[in-house]
């Protein structure tokens, strides 16, 4: 009887431990993304932090999918519409298309077979940039059908407006009425990094012979040119590239590893060198003009 009993307790200890150690065994966690277009798995390129925010998004109260805003649009008079999404053809709108993974190739087929253009694929969003019949975006089989498809949001007209924003903001004021227009200050750009190439960010006045006594000129006959000096007053004062070599480099040879940072750059201190508005002939001046910038390349596309 003794004999039974003490193996009786082992069993029983086996018993009550079993379950414990079967609820320890690790599972690998499935990363986050969704199904394309094709049934295939695709991962999500954002941040977890933002995980499946579309669950609760307070654009989209009545959780259609569907972008409160864009929907009021949607339903205001022709003349609005078409002065809204003036870049698209009539009866079509500008849009943000948001999965739930990183868009791929079959989703992007599956989106021009409703007659969707997409006209710009993020490197880092869940995202892609389209115009759209409206049709597609309200009809239930359309867009939202979708495999993946979390929702449609509105991208309006989406044009470079600096020539205006300078004024609308008094921005201008603030130059002429107290002298202040960034002189003596340096802009650090934590960004996709800044072209140091651009014809309003590669100087400070936009004369690439500042400081030049006797400007070059060159014989486009001459089959080895001297090299041409390099302006004395450069915009970008220092460059540190935090993405590719954690390293300090040469502000001389500035870049870009998108289209972003420089975006950035040109809204706090462009110059106003380079491209104008076709209507008007105005420059496209940042609000601090005469500040210096450091080019902080902190991320990629």
């Amino acid at each position: 009887m003794a004999g039974r009993r003490s193996m009786f307790l082992p069993l029983a200890v086996l018993v009550l431990i079993a379950p414990m150690a079967s609820s320890s065994i690790w599972v690998e966690e499935v990363p986050n993304g969704g199904f394309d277009a094709e049934g295939k798995w695709a991962p999500s390129v954002e941040s977890d932090i933002h995980w499946k925010w579309w669950t609760h998004w307070s654009r989209d109260k009545d959780s259609n999918s569907i972008d409160d805003r864009l929907e009021w649009l949607i339903e205001q008079p022709e003349e609005v519409k078409r002065d809204w999404w003036r870049r698209a053809p009539e009866g079509h709108a500008r849009i943000f298309v948001d999965y739930d993974h990183h868009p791929t190739d079959a989703d992007i087929s599956a989106l021009e077979s409703l007659g969707v253009e997409v006209t710009f694929r993020f490197g880092y969003l869940n995202t892609v940039s389209a115009t759209s019949p409206v049709s597609s975006i309200l009809d239930e089989n359309g867009i939202r059908s979708l495999s993946g498809v979390v929702m449609i949001e509105d991208l309006g007209l989406a044009e470079t407006n600096m020539h205006e924003a300078v004024p609308n903001m008094a921005v201008d004021t603030v130059w002429n009425d107290f002298g202040l227009d960034g002189t003596g200050s340096v802009i650090a750009i934590l960004d996709t990094g800044v072209r140091g190439d651009h014809e309003g960010l590669n100087d400070m006045d936009d004369d690439p012979f500042t400081c030049i006594d006797d400007p070059p000129d060159p014989d486009p006959l001459d089959p080895e040119p001297q090299p041409i000096p390099s302006d004395c007053d450069p915009k970008i004062i220092a460059f540190f590239d935090a993405v590719f070599t954690d390293d300090e480099q040469d502000p001389s040879t500035s870049y870009d590893s998108g289209t972003h940072g420089t975006h950035v750059a040109g809204i706090a201190a462009g110059s106003g060198g380079g491209q104008t508005d076709p209507g008007t002939g105005l420059r496209y001046v940042g609000a601090a003009p005469g500040a210096y910038l450091i080019n902080i390349l902190g991320c990629w596309p």
